[in-house]
């Protein structure tokens, strides 16, 4: 598997969902295509939003529908714990979209990923996310334009160093 991580470490990534399995195998997977990431897991919403108060994730990966309210009652009240958060959707249902489940507000959802998850889709996703978070660091550095640039050009020869590869996010 080709390494994916042109960005600064300990960018942190929880996944909520229902099936142990599925669950297990996003947590050993992601970080294995992206060294950067910081992946913490929980089996439901309320222990999703119980790991959420101590240290707020950059990107969060849930599943929609699970039982307790699932991934919608959740993402209604992520935005006040961390409005920046990235999430990504993971469902089975094409019809319907997370405002049509509740009256989700204040919650953008980066992507939707229907199932069964591709995971060139999923590290599409996630590769993405980071960049936004990433982005979002420098902005809030003061690092942006010309400076950021040359910023992110040298951190991207030091992950290309590290990981021994140019370019990233390709499965």
């Amino acid at each position: 598997m080709e390494l994916a991580c042109n960005h600064p470490p300990a960018v942190s990534l929880l996944i909520i969902g229902d099936d142990d399995i599925s669950r297990d195998i996003l947590a050993a997977i992601i970080p294995k295509k992206f060294p950067c990431v910081v992946v913490n897991s929980a089996a439901n919403s309320e222990a999703g939003l119980s790991l959420m108060g101590g240290c707020p994730p950059d990107i969060v990966i849930t599943d929609i529908t699970m039982p307790g309210g699932g991934g919608v009652r959740m993402a209604d009240q992520i935005p006040s714990v961390k409005p920046a958060t990235k999430h990504i959707v993971i469902t089975a249902d094409t019809e319907r979209s997370v405002s049509e489940d509740s009256g989700v507000s204040g919650v953008t959802i980066s992507h939707y990923l229907f199932k069964p998850v591709r995971y060139q889709d999923l590290f599409a996703a996630v590769g993405q996310c980071i960049d936004l978070v990433t982005e979002e660091r420098l902005d809030a550095a003061g690092m942006s334009g010309v400076l950021a640039d040359e910023h992110v050009e040298d951190e991207a020869e030091q992950a290309e160093q590290q990981c021994g590869h140019e370019g990233g996010g390709k499965a």
